[in-house]
C-alpha cells in the first residue's frame, strides 16, 4: 500500500509538473516572438525614416545610420529594384524579394530569420530582418531550466511523500497490531480518541466498536456456558438421584415404573434447556419483514387469537423468529391460565404489539424485571416446572430485533406484551 500512494503521489505531481511546464514554455514561447516582432517593427521605423522620395526615386538620406541598418533591410523601390541590400544568405534575400511590392505589413520565416515587410512613402518596400537563434536559444535555455526544476521538485515530492506516508502507515499498523494484542489478552481496553475528526481518529473508532462487539460477542459464549452448566445442574441431579433411589433394593413394578417415568421427564427437561440454549446462541436476526397473519397462523391451538383488524400488517423481523419470542409466553398462559389464554395484536406509533393474557396467578409487583433474568422464576414457579430461561430467551431475541418484551404486574392473570417495530 506504502508503494502505491507513493506512486500514485509521485505520477500526480508529475503530471501537474508537466502541465505547468508546457504552458510555461507556451507563454515564453510567445512573448519571445512578440519581442521579436517589437524589433522589426523598430527597424522598420529607423528605416523608413532614414528614406526619402527624389526624382530618381527612394533614396538614404543619412549615411551614418545607413550603415546600421543595412545588415539587416533592404529597401525596393516602385519598380522592384533594390536600393538597398544587406549580406545574406541566399534563401533569406529570395525571401524578402518576394516581399516586395506589399501594400501592408507582412511578416514571414525564412529558417532562422524572421522578416517584416513595410510599404516605403507608397513608391517602394523596405524588409527588414532579425534572427531567431538568440530567442531559440533562450527557449532551450528555459527548458532545460524547467526540466532540472521539475526533476529536483519530483525527487523531492517522492522522498517526501514516501516519508509522510511511512509515518502514517506506521500508526495504522501501531494501532492494528495493538487492537490485535487487546483482542487477544484484554478486551476491555479502548483507543478512545473521542469523536472522529481525521482517518487516525475513525480508524480507532471503528476499532473500538469492533473491539467492543468482540467483547459483547465473549461475554455473551461466557454467559451462555454459564447457563448452560447452571441449568443442567439441577436435571442431572434428578436423573442421578432417580437412578440410584431405583438400583438401591429391589422395587415393586410400578414403582420402577414410575421412577423411570421420573428420568424420562427430568431427560425431556434437560432436552428442552439444552435446544432453548442452543436455539438462542444461533439465532441471526433477520429484517426482511413478514405478515402478523402468517405469525398467528402458527400459533398453537390452545390459545385463542384475536386477528387484527389489518392481518397485512408487517412486523420487521422474520416468521420464525417472532414465533420464538412467543413461544415461550404462550407456553406459559397455557401452562398456568385456569380456563384461557388469548393472544391480540395491535399497531401503535410505528411498532406491533403483541399481547399476551391468561386467566392464571399474574405476575407480583416488583416481579416484572426479575422473571426476565436467566434461571430465575416468579412466585408462581411451583405450579409447574421449568427451566427459567423461556422469558430471558424471548427479552433477548426481542431487544436484539430493535423491540421489547415486558410484564404487566396483575393479580387477575399474567399480561405480557411483546413490541417490534414494523416492517
Amino acid at each position: 500500500m506504502r508503494r502505491r500512494l507513493v506512486l500514485l503521489t509521485t505520477a500526480s505531481v508529475a503530471v501537474a509538473l508537466l502541465v505547468l511546464t508546457s504552458g510555461f514554455l507556451l507563454v515564453l514561447s510567445h512573448g519571445l516572438d512578440r519581442d521579436a516582432d517589437l524589433v522589426l517593427r523598430s527597424r522598420a521605423e529607423a528605416v523608413l525614416a532614414t528614406l526619402e522620395f527624389t526624382g530618381g526615386g527612394l533614396v538614404v538620406e543619412d549615411l551614418p545610420l545607413d550603415e546600421v541598418v543595412d545588415t539587416n533591410a533592404w529597401v525596393f523601390d516602385a519598380s522592384g529594384r533594390v536600393v538597398v541590400e544587406p549580406h545574406a544568405a541566399p534563401e533569406v534575400a529570395a525571401a524578402a524579394a518576394g516581399l516586395r511590392g506589399t501594400k501592408a505589413a507582412v511578416f514571414r520565416d525564412a529558417g532562422d530569420v524572421r522578416l517584416l515587410a513595410r510599404p516605403a512613402l507608397g513608391r517602394g518596400t523596405v524588409v527588414v530582418s532579425v534572427s531567431r537563434v538568440p530567442y531559440e536559444h533562450s527557449e532551450w535555455i528555459a527548458l532545460l531550466a524547467a526540466l532540472l526544476l521539475d526533476a529536483v521538485v519530483l525527487l523531492m515530492v517522492l522522498v517526501l511523500t514516501r516519508r509522510v506516508v511511512t509515518a502514517a502507515l506506521r500508526v495504522v499498523a501501531a494501532m492494528t497490531q495493538q487492537a490485535l494484542e487487546w483482542s487477544e489478552r484484554d478486551l476491555d481496553h479502548r483507543f478512545a480518541l473521542g469523536p472522529p475528526h481525521d482517518e487516525l481518529t475513525e480508524l480507532a473508532a471503528n476499532l473500538d466498536v469492533l473491539l467492543d462487539r468482540m467483547a459483547a460477542t465473549l461475554r455473551h459464549e461466557r454467559r451462555l456456558s454459564a447457563e448452560i452448566a447452571h441449568e443442567l445442574r439441577t436435571p442431572l441431579a434428578r436423573l442421578r438421584a432417580e437412578a440410584e433411589i431405583a438400583l438401591l433394593r429391589e422395587r415393586p413394578h410400578a414403582e420402577l415404573r414410575t421412577a423411570l417415568q421420573a428420568v424420562v421427564a427430568d431427560a425431556g427437561d434437560l432436552t428442552r434447556v439444552v435446544d432453548t440454549l442452543l436455539e438462542f446462541s444461533r439465532t441471526e436476526i433477520e429484517t426482511a419483514g413478514c405478515q402478523v397473519g402468517d405469525v398467528l397462523a402458527a400459533v398453537d391451538g390452545r390459545v385463542r387469537v384475536e386477528a387484527p383488524a389489518d392481518p397485512a400488517l408487517r412486523v420487521g423481523c422474520e416468521e420464525e423468529l417472532v414465533s420464538r419470542m412467543l413461544a415461550p409466553l404462550l407456553q406459559n398462559a397455557v401452562a398456568y391460565g385456569r380456563a384461557h389464554a388469548t393472544l391480540s395484536v395491535t399497531g401503535d406509533d410505528g411498532a406491533v404489539v403483541f399481547t399476551v393474557a391468561d386467566d392464571g396467578p399474574g405476575v407480583r409487583a416488583g416481579e416484572e424485571e426479575t422473571i426476565f433474568e436467566p434461571a430465575h422464576r416468579g412466585s408462581a414457579a411451583h405450579l409447574r416446572q421449568g427451566s427459567g430461561l423461556g422469558l430471558a430467551l424471548s427479552r433477548r431475541l426481542a431487544r436484539a430485533a430493535g423491540g421489547d418484551v415486558v410484564a404487566v404486574p396483575s393479580t387477575a392473570g399474567g399480561l405480557f406484551q411483546v413490541r417490534l417495530p414494523r416492517a
